[in-house]
């Protein structure tokens, strides 16, 4: 797959793109982790990240 150029990419910008996850849910038969939850799984692993460099 070839690489998008900035032109590319700029015409793109400002525009409003829907997403979803019904298809992801309904495949993996798995729900989202709610907000508060992975706020707080990205920070347990950070500092697990920086634990096992030093």
């Amino acid at each position: 797959m070839p690489k998008p150029s900035l032109k590319d990419i700029a015409v793109q910008l400002g525009k409003n793109r829907k997403a979803g996850n019904v298809k992801a849910k309904k495949l993996l038969n798995r729900q989202p982790r709610n907000h508060e939850e992975a706020i707080l799984a990205a920070a347990e692993s950070s500092l697990d990240q920086q634990k096992n460099r030093y």
